[in-house]
């Protein structure tokens, strides 16, 4: 091999490293207009709750507020192994990158199927258990970061999904 070779070897190895150290979507993103999240999310909550039966909407309600919270901070890093996502002062969730599902355990000891997709713009980690579905997608839009969540359960007549604005916090 010439040196040309090996010098091209080295640096496409050096930059894919540098891609995967700084994706499109790590760092620590805040919250742009935390005064209407709130908002958003009971819109969303209101939605789904409305369609059940009148005596489960108060219990529902209460459950759903519980899971649908707003996170004023995201902290999102990746590595070629693992995606690692924090929301706050919450515990962080790393998902590996591969095809294959990641065994995890929620804080109330429930097994969950953690799973990974990537585009050019998102990262998505679906979170999977006996209590149904839960989607994190985050999508790099010029400055911004749009966090779009999803949680489907059998129990809901159809999914609970909200979508909040982040920017990125200057390093």
């Amino acid at each position: 091999m010439n040196n040309n070779k090996i010098v091209a070897l080295l640096l496409a190895t050096g930059l894919s490293s540098a891609v995967y150290a700084e994706s499109v979507v790590s760092g620590t993103w805040q919250l742009e207009n935390p005064a209407s999240a709130q908002g958003v999310i009971d819109d969303a909550i209101n939605d789904v709750v409305k369609e059940m039966n009148f005596f489960v909407r108060s219990i529902a309600r209460s459950r759903l507020e519980d899971e649908a919270t707003v996170c004023q901070q995201w902290t999102l890093t990746e590595s070629a192994e693992t995606f690692a996502f924090q929301c706050a002062q919450q515990p962080s969730w790393q998902v590996a990158v591969s095809a294959s599902p990641t065994n995890l355990k929620g804080e109330d000891g429930r097994d969950i199927i953690a799973q990974y997709k990537a585009t050019d713009t998102s990262r998505q980690a679906t979170l999977i258990s006996e209590r149904g579905e839960r989607r994190y997608r985050w999508e790099r839009q010029d400055e911004r970061l749009i966090y779009r969540a999803t949680i489907v359960s059998e129990k809901l007549p159809k999914p609970l999904q909200w979508t909040l604005v982040y920017e990125k916090v200057a390093p």
